[in-house]
C-alpha cells in the first residue's frame, strides 16, 4: 500500500543480462518490456517498491520462462545494458512437481548460469540417503527408491551457495 514506483529486476538466465524496468503500477505486461524477451530463454524476475520516497528491497525471485512462437509479433530486442549491475550472482532455486509424489517427481535446480552442483537427499532424522553431482537448469527425475516419508533436498553450488525444499514421497 501506498507504493509510488515498482522496479521490475528482470535477469536472462542465459547470459546473465541484468534489466530493470520502472512502473507507476504493480503490473509487469510482459510484452511491454524494452528490450522484448526472447523464445525459448528464461527469466528471473524481482520486484521492489518505492513508498514515501524509501526504496524497499527486492523480493523474491520468480522464474518464468517462454516457449518458442509465445511470443510472435514481438520485435527482437537489442543487446542490455548491464553497466552497474553485477551479472554473476548465481540465485539457486529448487523446483519440484509433484509434490507429494508417489514413485517419482520431476525437478530442476535452477540457476543464473549451468553449473555443477552437489545434490542431496536427507530423510527426517538427517542421514544423507542420496548424494550426487547433477549440473543446474535440467529436468531431472528423483525418488525412486525412496521409501515413503518426508524428505528435504538440498542443492549446494561450488561456490557453497545452498537451496533448499521440503518433498513428500506418499508411497
Amino acid at each position: 500500500n501506498g507504493a509510488t514506483l515498482y522496479e521490475f529486476e528482470i535477469t536472462d538466465l542465459t547470459t546473465n543480462a541484468v534489466n530493470v524496468q520502472s512502473r507507476t503500477t504493480m503490473a509487469l505486461v510482459i510484452n511491454t518490456v524494452v528490450p522484448a524477451m526472447q523464445n525459448n530463454r528464461q527469466y528471473s524476475i524481482r520486484v521492489r517498491a518505492t513508498i514515501s520516497g524509501v526504496v524497499g528491497t527486492y523480493g523474491n525471485a520468480c522464474i518464468i520462462g517462454f516457449a518458442s512462437g509465445s511470443r510472435e509479433g514481438m520485435a527482437e530486442g537489442n543487446e542490455i545494458n548491464t553497466q552497474g549491475f553485477d551479472t554473476n550472482v548465481t540465485m539457486l532455486k529448487i523446483m519440484l512437481y509433484p509434490n507429494p509424489f508417489s514413485n517419482t517427481a520431476s525437478y530442476m535446480i535452477q540457476s543464473a548460469k549451468n553449473e555443477n552442483i552437489q545434490l542431496q537427499i536427507i530423510d527426517i532424522f538427517g542421514k544423507v540417503v542420496v548424494e550426487k553431482n547433477v549440473t543446474s537448469n535440467e529436468n531431472m527425475l528423483i525418488g525412486e527408491g525412496l521409501a515413503k516419508g518426508n524428505y528435504f533436498i538440498k542443492a549446494i553450488n561450488a561456490t557453497g551457495e545452498q537451496a533448499g525444499f521440503r518433498m513428500v514421497k506418499a508411497e
